[in-house]
Formats: C-alpha cells, structure tokens, sequence
C-alpha cells in the first residue's frame, strides 16, 4: 500500500523510495504556512493519490489540538 511505503520512507528518510511514491507533479502544503521550515517538523501528515502515486501533501502542524482529535499520541515511545 503506498501510504504504508510512504511512512516507512520518510521516517528512514529514504529519498530514492519517496522519489519513486511521489507523482510527478505532486505537491506539498503546510497550512498556514507559505514556506517550508528546516529541521522535521512533528506534523499530521494527509496524503492524496492519484492511481499508485502520492499527488499531494498536506501537513497540519497543530498537532497538539489535531492529534488528540484522532485518539493519537502526543509523542511516540522509544524507536
């Protein structure tokens, strides 16, 4: 399932896999934010596809209000 190979890819950060899930004209959107920021941000990620491919990328950055609203963790355990 691509969404699995997706979070199995960007958490060992594995570029050539992303590359290969990503359509090609695939975007990414960090509401409400119009840039990208460095480092990982802790983000509720939504993914949209088109057939196999990842079209798009919305990453919700609230994730203090987001994440309990799915039942989620505020943190993960030890990886």
């Amino acid at each position: 399932m691509p969404a699995e190979r997706y979070a199995t890819a960007f958490s060992r950060y594995d570029v050539k896999e992303l590359n290969m899930l990503l359509h090609v004209d695939a975007t990414l959107r960090l509401p409400p934010y119009s840039t990208w920021m460095r480092g990982a941000p802790w983000a509720l990620q939504v993914l949209e596809f088109r057939n196999d491919r990842i079209s798009g990328i919305t990453a919700y950055r609230d994730t203090g209000h987001l994440f309990s609203l799915f039942g989620l963790p505020d943190r993960l355990g030890e990886v």
